[in-house]
């Protein structure tokens, strides 16, 4: 039973490790509330992972997940909570992830196999204004204009199944200001290609 402080984050930390076994494994249980995301990243990077330029995500993490397995790489469960997200163009007021995953090999990434469910409210695509683009290739809708130059979202939902990194999903779905959206197909964590399908219900305004 451990309270934890990396920089100003507080982590509670609980379970055991058995060293004795090889490889060493683990059964823990891991919560934060309210942490920043930006500090976690910082010390992230100090760790040696990194993320894409231009991304310097923000916002506050609340986090209560699970680890049991080889302490290299267990199984990871539980939820994470994201508000006031700021990452990479996205905005959203409240972000919440269900994970049950797991590596099955010794590159992180390449081996990522599991579940992820996204639940995402609130939000905004900054510099993408859908309405206007979907309104000058069909020339028939009068979808209102923000007047930001950004997509609004108002709800995002969907459910990613993650095998060696790569994350499927069929029903990725958002309601936006300019309609809804829905997309199936793939999208890769090991080279972040993606391969998907996009139909859109386009909201039509007088």
């Amino acid at each position: 039973n451990t309270q934890l402080k990396l920089g100003s984050t507080p982590f509670v930390i609980n379970g055991t490790v058995n060293g004795k076994s090889t490889p060493a494994l683990a059964d823990l249980k891991l919560n934060t509330q309210n942490a920043s995301l930006a500090e976690l990243v910082k010390l992230a990077e100090a760790f040696g992972m990194e993320l894409s330029p231009g991304m310097q995500p923000s916002g506050r993490l609340s986090a209560d997940l699970t680890a049991r397995g080889p302490l290299s790489g267990p199984a990871v469960a539980g939820t994470l909570r994201v508000a006031q997200l700021q990452v990479s163009g996205v905005v959203a007021n409240a972000l919440q992830i269900t994970l049950n995953m797991a590596p099955t090999g010794a590159d992180l990434v390449q081996t990522l196999t599991g579940r992820i469910a996204v639940n995402m409210n609130d939000g905004k695509l900054t510099g993408v204004d859908m309405s206007q683009k979907l309104g000058e290739i069909g020339r028939f809708t009068g979808a209102s204009k923000i007047g930001d130059g950004a997509t609004h979202v108002s709800e995002l939902t969907g459910t990613f199944n993650l095998k060696n990194g790569l994350a499927s999903t069929n029903d990725l779905k958002a309601v936006t200001d300019a309609g809804t959206i829905a997309a199936t197909g793939t999208a890769s964590l090991v080279n972040q290609g993606l391969d998907m399908r996009a139909t859109a219900v386009l909201s039509c305004h007088k």
